[in-house]
């Protein structure tokens, strides 16, 4: 399990080893946010009582937005909005609780620096955080962090608009995009995944 100090691009480069694989010129490297925080310290205890993690979440959150029972749609200082501040009580040692990172794009920009340091190959990274979203049932998994990658392609408008109307490009969440079509390869699963199975390409 990985704890505060760990060198997690040396931990991603040994399982990437140990699997026969190398990386290429402009593969996307896809991280959980959990792994980064727990790395980084961002684990806290936790007490198991409803108080706590209802004080836990107010201190990572700028605002709660709703309340449902023991739910809160929170938007984080990052300005994320998702369930209970994104705090993790799963997948993590009794009595604690993992925390989002504190600066994702800049966790990205630093594992990016050190792969390209260590392997001399470049390479963009994603750092992902599972969320829900309002009126749909199930999680898919969001970039909440990036280094390398553009986050947006951008659309101009096909046609002439209309006189007297304007028609502004549209954004279509680049980053997003890639993390749900990595996730859904993947699969939701506590097994150990296949490294080639999540192989993406990166074209700027």
């Amino acid at each position: 399990m990985v704890k505060e100090g760990d060198d997690l691009v040396a931990m991603f480069l040994e399982a990437l080893d140990a699997s026969g694989l190398s990386l290429e010129y402009r593969d996307l490297v896809i991280v959980t946010s959990k792994v980064v925080s727990k790395s980084e310290g961002q684990v806290v205890d936790f007490d198991g009582t409803e108080e706590h993690k209802a004080s836990l979440i107010e201190g990572e959150s700028a605002r709660i937005l709703r309340r449902r029972g023991p739910l809160r749609i929170t938007e984080t200082y990052h300005g994320f909005i998702n369930a209970n501040a994104g705090i993790d009580l799963s997948n993590t040692d009794d009595g604690t609780a993992v925390l989002l990172p504190k600066d994702p794009d800049r966790s990205a920009r630093r594992f990016r620096a050190e792969i390209q340091r260590r392997c001399s190959v470049e390479v963009a990274v994603i750092i992902t955080d599972t969320f829900g979203r309002v009126w749909r049932v199930g999680v898919t998994d969001v970039a909440i962090g990036s280094a390398g990658v553009n986050r947006y392609w951008i659309f101009a408008a096909r046609t002439t608009p209309p006189a007297g109307s304007s028609k502004s490009p549209s954004r279509d969440r680049r980053r997003d995009r890639q993390r749900g079509q990595s996730g859904a390869r993947q699969g939701r699963s506590d097994t150990v995944r296949d490294p080639s199975r999540s192989r993406r390409r990166v074209l700027r």
